[in-house]
């Protein structure tokens, strides 16, 4: 990693230097090296440096943008689908308690008590409402 690193300084430590040399040429005789070429490099410099300053911010901010919303839309689909799992939960606890605490089906016959009871209500349903009601005189 060092060399590396120093091959590195040593590789910009030669190229500023080498910038440094054709500027005192060029300021020294005041011929311009690269001049036909200088136009069109300036050109692509500033598309460049527009492209970094206009256009990549633009391109981050719609890409956040369309991030946020997919985010709110898995968001929503998370919540919804989350809502039905406990409901259908609900319903099978609900189905569970009425299975388990529902009257016991017996296939014997009524005890002797309970035939006294039902033939009593029976009666009393066949009398007529005002001999059943109970009004206060």
């Amino acid at each position: 990693m060092a060399l590396f690193l120093t091959i590195t300084l040593l590789v910009s430590s030669f190229g500023l230097v080498l910038l440094l040399a054709l500027k005192r040429y060029e300021l020294r005789t005041g011929h311009l090296f690269l001049a036909a070429v200088r136009p069109r490099a300036g050109g692509v410099a500033h598309a460049g440096v527009m492209f970094f300053e206009q256009a990549l911010p633009s391109l981050m901010l719609r890409s956040l943008t369309r991030l946020v919303s997919g985010m709110r839309v898995a968001a929503k689909t998370t919540l919804a689908r989350s809502i039905l799992l406990f409901e259908h939960a609900l319903q099978r606890m609900l189905l569970f308690v009425r299975d388990t605490t529902g009257p016991a089906q017996q296939g014997g016959p009524a005890s002797a008590f309970l035939r006294e009871v039902a033939d009593h209500k029976r009666k009393l349903l066949e009398e007529k409402l005002d001999k059943r009601a109970i009004f206060d005189d």
